[in-house]
């Protein structure tokens, strides 16, 4: 054993002799510190790192049940003995349920040397477990991220999928151009995936920030999120499939229902989630359909299979996260991802199921009630199409991406703007303090200087209105709650036609009439 490090709190001192004494028979290394009042005590803790305390039970000024609770609020895994004179039993019960780890009587000192020697052993022990407890908690930790990575990548090539799929063709097949009706429907799937995304953007920050408020419900066209989740999904139970050879049919049975209480994308990622699963339970083709029914108060949408089925055992434990049937290929993700997206929004689900039967899905969502009725309210902002601002801006743009920079470009002048461009917040900087913009929109990450501080120096010189784009969302808005006139609001990456167009229309009418606009309280776009 190395060398015992001992703090003996005793205040008299033929008694401390005895207790030396009695030490050295039991170990040859030894170090012993005596103190005998309060402060000595508690400093010895701190500068001398005991590796066992021995006190006795009744001191002048100063009882060791003090010492015993100072000891477990600050140094809760040092070993606690009591050495004293015989004491009433319920003294010695009452001192143990505090936390001392024994009781040695003075009377019988013999037994001081194995009473230590066990007390530093289990410390020791102890020590060494909470150590490969922590090592095996990481270890733990780092499995569950890689889980959740490679669900975050399943989930992004799925809202992928259609984007790459339909951008493809049309470049790959320019005629398909020409039919107005085909070009809607191919550009509408890849907006919808691209929100989708963005959504899914928003909700990974929740695995870093606390969530601040619940899920915006609205008012949802069930049927219509179905032939959307049909739409953006045929890539891979159409397409895909019958290049595998298999052939694979969608059916839907949706007649007039009520609308629902839910968020669209969030039930367009549980659909789509469902779909792709069934794919999985068709390697030789079959049908997925969806059928819907209206209750009292609820609608209930079921999505069936005619695919391999699952046993009790996997149908139990298929909502589990990271539970998989599909070896290295499955993430354990998928299932419960729906599962969770459910109970959001207030819904239940049901699964039937049996081998070589198929698969039935049913989720049941609570129908919308109007804010009138004392129900939920529409929480999107602004109105469905924001119009563009009324007369035309000189926009100074100031982003080192160049595509971000582009698409900017773009919609502004599709609005009638002039935007000017800078590819680096020095280049912005220098046209901002030279030119006679009447609005500077910025990134904030870029080299050599965030937009922050470009901001921060364009309006010492210039009160011109300031718009920052950023994709870090939350902690950009708390490191501009401290000093919210940097910048006037704050959009978040992805930005948007509408994004774009309500923040202009906010900070234009705020310098307009000389006022702060609301926006100075940072609220960033929901894809921040």
């Amino acid at each position: 054993m190395k060398k015992l490090r001992v703090v003996v709190l005793e205040d008299v001192q033929d008694e401390v002799e005895l207790i030396e004494s009695e030490l050295k028979k039991g170990f040859r290394s030894l170090k012993v510190l005596c103190v005998n009042h309060a402060k000595a005590y508690q400093e010895a803790l701190e500068i001398f790192e005991p590796d066992v305390v021995l006190a006795d039970y009744t001191l002048e000024g100063y009882s060791g049940r003090d010492a015993l609770a100072f000891t477990r609020r600050k140094h809760r895994d040092i070993p606690f003995l009591f050495v004293s004179w015989q004491v009433h039993e319920d003294a010695v019960i009452d001192a143990l349920k505090a936390g001392a780890t024994d009781y040695v009587f003075k009377e019988h000192l013999s037994r001081l040397n194995l009473a230590v020697y066990r007390a530093v052993r289990e410390a020791e022990e102890r020590k060494e477990l909470r150590v490969v407890h922590e090592r095996t908690s990481d270890e733990e930790r780092i499995r569950a991220l890689g889980q959740m990575a490679s669900g975050i990548v399943h989930d992004f090539s799925n809202v992928l999928m259609p984007i790459v799929g339909y951008s493809e063709l049309l470049l790959n097949h320019p005629d398909s151009a020409k039919d107005r009706q085909t070009l809607e429907r191919y550009v509408s799937a890849i907006h919808t995936a691209g929100q989708d995304a963005m959504h899914l953007v928003a909700r990974l920050r929740e695995f870093y920030r606390p969530i601040s408020k619940i899920e915006p419900l609205a008012a949802v066209d069930l049927r219509r999120v179905v032939e959307e989740a049909v739409l953006l999904s045929r890539p891979r139970w159409r397409d895909q499939a019958l290049r595998e050879g298999t052939l694979i049919t969608v059916e839907t049975e949706l007649y007039d229902l009520p609308r629902i209480a839910g968020n669209e994308s969030s039930l367009r990622e549980a659909l789509t989630n469902l779909i792709f699963n069934a794919v999985d339970a068709l390697p030789k083709g079959g049908k997925i359909s969806f059928k819907a029914a209206k209750e009292e108060g609820y609608v209930t949408l079921e999505v069936r299979d005619t695919g391999v089925g699952m046993t009790e055992e996997v149908r139990r434990r298929c909502l589990e996260p990271f539970f998989s049937t599909k070896g290295r290929r499955g993430t354990g993700m998928g299932l419960s991802m729906v599962y969770g997206i459910v109970r959001r929004h207030a819904g239940s689900i049901d699964i039937k199921s049996e081998p070589g039967q198929g698969t039935t899905f049913a989720l049941r969502f609570p129908v919308y009630v109007s804010d009138a009725a004392g129900g939920q309210t529409d929480a999107s902002e602004g109105g469905a199409h924001e119009p563009a601002y009324g007369r035309k801006l000189k926009i100074l743009v100031i982003d080192d991406e160049d595509q971000a920079r582009h698409v900017v470009q773009e919609i502004l002048m599709t609005d009638g703007h002039a935007p000017d461009l800078a590819s680096t917040p020095e280049a912005g900087l220098d046209k901002a303090l030279k030119g006679d913009h009447d609005l500077v929109l910025l990134d904030w990450s870029m080299p050599n200087l965030t937009g922050d501080v470009v901001a921060e120096r364009i309006r010492k010189k210039r009160p011109v209105p300031i718009i920052l784009l950023t994709g870090y969302g939350e902690e950009i808005r708390s490191r501009f709650k401290a000093d919210s006139s940097v910048v006037d609001i704050i959009i978040g990456k992805p930005a948007t036609l509408e994004s774009i167009r309500r923040a202009i229309r906010v900070v234009m009418d705020a310098a307009a009439t000389n006022e702060p606009p609301p926006s100075r309280q940072t609220r960033a776009h929901p894809a921040a």
